[in-house]
């Protein structure tokens, strides 16, 4: 059987990326997709916390922490989705690199990805994301 994988890319080790936020709607999404994986790339001082997240959100197994990789682009290539998870950005380079590969995305709307992601045409805000926390997206605050 073929399992389908998510790979959501970002570096990890910056708390502006909310990673937390990610993990946790990763762990709503996973109930009902339990064929999905999430794979972070990147290194920083949040491995251990977010190991401990996934832990508690039961979702540990389907979580990947594999560090930094020198084919993301190919391995950004054979994901399902890719998602920005991001409190705020400038230009997300990494959403335009998924964008180009043809990635379907999802985003927080934060400056940059509301530049680049049309709602419903190329990509999505992710209510999800909102969901988790029942707030407003930053874009509306």
């Amino acid at each position: 059987m073929n399992v389908l994988r998510m790979k959501l890319l970002r570096k990890e080790g910056a708390s502006e990326k909310n990673f937390p936020l990610l993990l946790q709607a990763f762990a709503k999404f996973s109930g009902r997709h339990p064929d999905y994986r999430l794979r972070i790339f990147g290194e920083g001082e949040l491995r251990e916390e977010l190991t401990a997240l996934a832990r508690e959100l039961e979702i540990a197994e389907k979580v990947e922490l594999p560090g930094r990789s020198t084919t993301l682009l190919e391995k950004m290539n054979s994901a399902a989705m890719f998602v920005l998870s991001s409190d705020y950005e400038g230009m997300p380079n990494a959403l335009i690199e998924a964008m180009c590969l043809g990635l379907p995305v999802i985003s927080t709307a934060v400056s940059g990805a509301t530049d680049l992601i049309q709602n419903g045409e190329n990509g999505s805000f992710g209510i999800l994301f909102f969901k988790v926390f029942n707030t407003l997206p930053i874009s509306a605050t």
